[in-house]
């Protein structure tokens, strides 16, 4: 049961995200977790479609990023 368990699997693959300065991915990230604080049902819907944007533009395959889940 321990070996199904993944915490952190890095994915190599080319995109912009793997590109960007570390402390844009923090910031961001930061900014993301914030929204989802303040904004009330709007943020939610924001909030998903910044999470599906990222996947499509991290190329990483979708069932990929379930499995982690």
């Amino acid at each position: 049961m321990i070996r199904d368990i993944i915490i952190v699997q890095d994915y190599l693959v080319e995109s912009i995200l793997y590109r960007l300065d570390p402390k844009a991915n923090f910031v961001s990230t930061l900014i993301y977790i914030l929204s989802l604080f303040v904004m009330k049902s709007l943020g939610y819907f924001l909030g998903i479609a910044f999470l599906i944007g990222v996947i499509l533009l991290s190329k990483v395959p979708f069932l990929f990023v379930i499995w982690g889940l």
